[in-house]
């Protein structure tokens, strides 16, 4: 009665590491039209992969906003300080950093790449 699972739905879909071609269609496909729905995104894009490996390669990897490499002195510096004096949120967002806890990240990344206001409904939107 419920949804049925991926497994379910798709066979022969592709695991394991991701091309780099793979990658560049997401990318392409997310800032042409935004993420949407993570179940149906994979065929729309050309990918063969089930949604939540999209998913989680667009969070983890690709968003445009993860930085990469090592951390500038100021960086270091400002999470020695967090580290060893606070141990919750507040201080973290005094800071003008993003915590996992305060950040909705299915509905934040695209909707700035693509300068759309953010959606009023999700798990985060009562």
């Amino acid at each position: 009665m419920g949804r049925s699972s991926e497994s379910d739905d798709m066979s022969g879909l592709k695991q394991g590491p991701w091309t780099p071609e793979e990658d560049q269609n997401l990318v392409d496909y997310i800032y042409k039209n935004g993420h949407g729905n993570w179940r149906a995104l994979p065929k729309l894009a050309g990918l063969n992969r089930y949604g939540k490996s999209c998913r989680l390669r667009w969070t983890n990897y690709l968003r445009p906003v993860i930085k990469r490499g090592k951390f500038s002195d100021d960086e270091e510096k400002l999470i020695q300080f967090l580290s060893n004096n606070s141990r919750d949120d507040s201080s973290i967002d005094h800071f003008g950093l993003k915590s996992s806890y305060n950040v909705d990240a299915e509905f934040t990344d695209a909707n700035i790449f693509l300068h759309r206001p953010p959606l009023k409904h999700g798990p985060n939107y009562g």
